[in-house]
């Protein structure tokens, strides 16, 4: 093999070896990436819950959907409701927020028509007849506060010990000397429950570090409040990009736009298979269309997400003030050159004859 061949192939063999690795730390992660990886056609290897239900491509005049749903399902929901009213002839869509556990519980009971959820229904769940059509999966960002001076990179490992109290203080993980203050979601959230599934979060109990702030509402918004300048807490990625009161923390030197950022939970909705109500189904069907899949997938941010080094203080110079231009004055017009008579040729000189 000749060095120009050794040379061309070191560099891939040493990303895959560093992809290799990261598959090796993470494969819980690695997993969920290649269940809910649309891009790379696995998605389809999932059973279609909607298989051989008829779907309805019209309504009647009037009709109405009633969805109880989880926070985390919010930019979901406003993604899609005003669409599908426009496309079924303004069909009223009402949502209701509250927690995946009353969402589920009032599909149970017929009381809504879909359940929005931010986490897989339980065997007791689908034992009781409801069906998950699961949609996505939204990726956590660790956030703290934009006046935060930490300006570094966690670890799955460093975010979990801060989260049960093992790392306490900022310079522990490279920050300032500062206590670290985790502000913690209800017990009920969505986005929190979504840790339990990383194997990093199964090492020891998952209970939040003495002395956390715990929000009483599930929202970014009320965690957003108390991160202060040493707090650090985790919220819907798509609720923060682009967020000035929150700061999001790399994690293994990427940002929630990277396929390797770690954390993410998923996103679905929930209806009764049994009894479905047509505008349910022309909801669901409306939903998972392809060529929907954009609108769903598409989050309010204006530029992808970069690291940036610390932005560095502009420095102006003043200058002293300077006096107004004054107009110059205006010139009086040229007056037309006067015209004078032709010059008459000179007469020649007398010639002298002269005698011999």
């Amino acid at each position: 093999m000749s060095h120009r061949d050794c040379a061309h192939q070191a560099p891939a063999a040493t990303s895959m070896k560093r992809w290799l690795l990261w598959l090796a730390a993470a494969p819980t992660v690695a997993a969920l990436v290649v269940t809910f990886d649309r891009d790379h056609g696995l998605w389809a290897q999932a059973p279609n819950p909607l298989e051989g239900v008829e779907i309805p491509t019209t309504l009647e005049a009037g009709s109405k959907l009633a969805i109880e749903s989880s926070e985390s399902m919010r930019l979901v929901n406003d993604a899609l409701q005003s669409r599908f009213a426009d496309q079924f002839g303004d069909v009223q869509v009402d949502v209701a927020y509250t927690t995946s556990d009353q969402a589920v519980q009032a599909i149970t009971n017929g009381t809504v028509d879909l359940a929005a959820i931010g986490r897989g229904l339980t065997e007791a769940e689908t034992q009781a007849g409801l069906t998950e059509v699961p949609l996505t999966r939204h990726k956590i960002a660790i956030i703290i506060g934009p006046e935060n001076p930490f300006n570094g990179s966690l670890t799955i490992d460093q975010f979990a010990q801060i989260f049960r109290g093992e790392i306490t203080n900022w310079s522990q993980v490279g920050g300032p000397d500062a206590p670290i203050v985790l502000v913690d979601r209800p017990a009920t959230s969505d986005t929190r429950q979504a840790f339990r599934n990383y194997p990093v979060f199964q090492t020891a109990a998952f209970e939040a570090a003495p002395g956390a702030t715990q929000v009483q509402e599930d929202s970014t918004e009320a965690v957003a409040r108390d991160l202060g300048t040493t707090g650090i807490g985790y919220t819907i990625a798509e609720q923060a990009i682009n967020n000035p009161a929150v700061k999001i923390v790399p994690m293994h030197d990427t940002l929630p736009d990277d396929p390797r950022y770690p954390f993410s939970q998923p996103l679905a909705y929930v209806y009764r298979a049994a009894e479905p109500t047509p505008a349910a189904l022309a909801y669901l069907g409306y939903a998972t269309n392809p060529d929907n899949e954009a609108v769903i997938e598409s989050r309010p941010r204006g530029r992808p997400l970069m690291l940036m080094p610390p932005m560095q203080p502009q420095i102006r110079v003043r200058r002293p003030p300077q006096p107004p231009l004054r107009p110059l004055p205006l010139r009086k017009p040229l007056s037309p050159p006067k015209l004078h008579p032709p010059l008459m040729p000179l007469p020649l000189p007398m010639q002298r004859s002269l005698r011999w």
